[in-house]
């Protein structure tokens, strides 16, 4: 099947290595060349030679920066933060020579040197004399990173669909889709693309080193099975505090070009904090779209500005339309849903009035770093675990997912005990914290994180490597009811502390704030309890029978012949003749996987008729 998933639109490296043949002359960047999509986003090969092509892509701005000596030729994209550039070069250079040594003996003194060097990067590594390369990424990961290798070629790209183009992925993997569909991302190192994998974090890929196309070494292995350490919470949280306003100084740009996107809720309103006792000059911005959603965000967002006294813009956005969903399909086929492109011209808007040379600052990882995140029930097995974790955290509800993939209910706990079984945390409650960090966490929101990347470079001072480690350290006693984030934020800023969550609407610092998290810990262990509640409470409606979502399933259904290769043709009828039955949520995920078949097959392109209507 011929792939038209190829239009490039994240900014990154690719590398591509030849295990037989020499490379055609310039064939990356031909491919490169092709699929660039913005105006403002150019291609460049960087290097080249029998083995091995390495081009880039992205705008101007876009940090990659090259180093060479008489030997090595060093690509960096990213930020490494708090390393003076006089000392950069020599530190990277030894790097370099780690990773090169002929025999992986070097392991752990890369793993010490990721681990002392904070920051978001991608380092490639070439030895002009041997031809032999190397490719390393950050101890978190935080840049997704996706490679294959077919029978003669590696191919290794920031961009998917560098991959699927260069080596001509026509197959999707059916467990992964159904976790996609499950939860929102596919579990351990899968795509949804057959074939292709996501680089773990603190992963050596090595090549012509071995008779192998390509030796890969995880030389670090994230554990929550961290040492606890001895210090009472008020020092916890001066300590954190003290990490937190270092990260958000070296994050920041010096000439005062940030941005925050700010919402009403405890973690950007903490990155407000840290940057302004960093002394960063910043601005913040928050959105509310045409339906009047995010109301109560805008409100604290804008008591947040006025105690902060920090210059904020309230964006009024329109509802998004077919065209914002196919920047988000194009920005990240597939591995984030549709339903963020209401999102796109929130970033739009940011990118017109302030430029790509912005750092772009969230609060993502607050949620997942300082709150207790342990379950408040027992588990007797893995198993029971399994089937909780997916009960408390399924976006389409599995017996639907096990109807539309052909995948047994059993097939689908039985693939999520297998990845947690291999979780190196010896507790079932550390297990269930590995997954929201190192699934959720890292596979979905890094995901959303990297798409603001298309705009302009995107961090959050949570996930700061110290702040990190020591927020991962404290026990669920320090955590529990907030009781750590309150300490820290009110450490932070005790103005901020005592100003309302706009999602729970109290103080973090009150007891009000803690009665409601007490519920919410007891009716956690019944998650189809909860669940019932919050559908209550929160009465979703789906999407109606004449929408531009479902018009666009219903041509899908009707004349993408590859869409019941991997979906069943009964449950799609089902849903399109009732689509109000489920959530826009579980709709809008299902879209995505749907479009990506359509666009893979080559066979049609029905979003292109929708592209100026509005999606609600």
């Amino acid at each position: 099947m011929h792939s038209r998933l190829q239009r490039i639109i994240v900014p990154g490296i690719s590398f591509l290595y030849s295990t037989s043949d020499p490379i055609l002359s310039d064939r990356l960047e031909k491919s490169l060349n092709t699929v660039l999509h913005d105006s403002g986003y150019r291609s460049e090969l960087l290097y080249s030679d029998d083995s091995f092509e390495i081009g880039v892509s992205g705008y101007s701005e876009y940090p990659i920066r090259e180093f060479r000596d008489e030997r090595y030729r060093l690509i960096l994209e990213g930020h490494i933060y708090g390393i003076d550039d006089s000392l950069l070069e020599a530190d990277l250079f030894r790097l370099c020579r780690l990773t090169m040594c002929q025999e992986i003996t070097s392991s752990s003194q890369i793993a010490d040197w990721l681990l002392t060097h904070d920051g978001d990067y991608l380092i490639v590594v070439v030895d002009t004399k041997t031809s032999q390369a190397a490719i390393v990424n950050d101890s978190l990961g935080r840049l997704p990173v996706y490679w294959s290798e077919s029978q003669n070629a590696v191919v290794v790209s920031r961009e998917i669909g560098v991959v699927i183009s260069q080596l001509r992925i026509s197959e999707l993997d059916r467990l992964a889709l159904s976790e996609q569909l499950l939860f929102g991302f596919c579990l351990s190192d899968r795509t949804p693309f057959q074939g292709i994998s996501r680089l773990a974090p603190s992963t050596l890929l090595r090549f012509g080193f071995s008779e192998n196309a390509c030796d890969s070494v995880h030389v670090h292995s994230l554990s929550l099975d961290i040492e606890p350490h001895d210090l009472t919470l008020s020092e916890t949280s001066a300590r954190l505090v003290e990490l937190f306003t270092d990260a958000c100084r070296k994050q920041a740009a010096s000439d005062g070009n940030n941005v925050l996107s700010l919402s009403g809720g405890l973690d950007s309103r903490a990155v407000a904090a840290g940057l302004r006792q960093a002394g960063v000059d910043f601005r913040a911005a928050t959105f509310q779209t045409a339906s009047g959603s995010a109301a109560g965000d805008a409100y604290y967002a804008s008591e947040i500005a006025k105690l902060l006294n920090i210059d904020w813009e309230l964006i009024q956005l329109p509802e998004y339309r077919g065209r914002d969903i196919d920047v988000i399909l194009r920005q990240k086929q597939g591995l984030i849903s549709v339903g963020m492109a209401f999102d796109v011209p929130f970033m739009r808007r940011l990118t017109d009035s302030l430029g790509r040379n912005t750092i772009y600052f969230s609060g993502d990882g607050g949620d997942k770093l300082l709150p207790n995140l342990v379950p408040s029930r027992r588990f007797t097995s893995i198993r029971s675990l399994a089937k909780y974790t997916i009960e408390r955290n399924y976006v389409m509800p599995p017996a639907i997912v096990a109807r539309l993939t052909r995948i047994s209910p059993t097939e689908i706990i039985d693939d999520l005990e297998a990845v947690m079984e291999l979780y190196p945390e010896e507790s079932m409650g550390k297990k269930y914290v590995h997954f929201m960090i190192f699934e959720r966490g890292m596979k979905w929101l890094f995901e959303g994180e990297d798409r603001n990347r298309c705009s302009f470079w995107s961090c959050t001072p949570f996930y700061s490597v110290p702040f990190f480690n020591l927020a991962m350290s404290c026990g669920r006693r320090t955590k529990k009811n907030h009781r750590l984030y309150s300490s820290f934020l009110s450490a932070l800023s005790p103005e901020l502390a005592s100003l309302p969550d706009a999602n729970r609407g109290a103080a973090v610092t009150s007891s009000e704030y803690r009665r409601k998290l007490t519920t919410i810990s007891l009716l956690s262990r019944s998650p189809r309890i909860m669940r019932w509640i919050k559908s209550k409470l929160h009465q979703q409606k789906g999407y109606a029978h004449d929408s531009s979502p479902v018009r666009i399933l219903r041509n899908q259904f009707e004349q993408c012949s590859g869409l019941t290769s991997y979906l069943d043709e009964a449950c799609l009828a089902d849903i399109i003749q009732t689509p109000e039955l489920i959530s826009t949520e579980m709709f809008d995920n299902l879209l995505t996987i749907t479009t990506i078949i359509e666009k893979l097959s080559g066979s049609c392109d029905f979003l292109s008729r929708y592209m100026e209507d509005d999606f609600v």
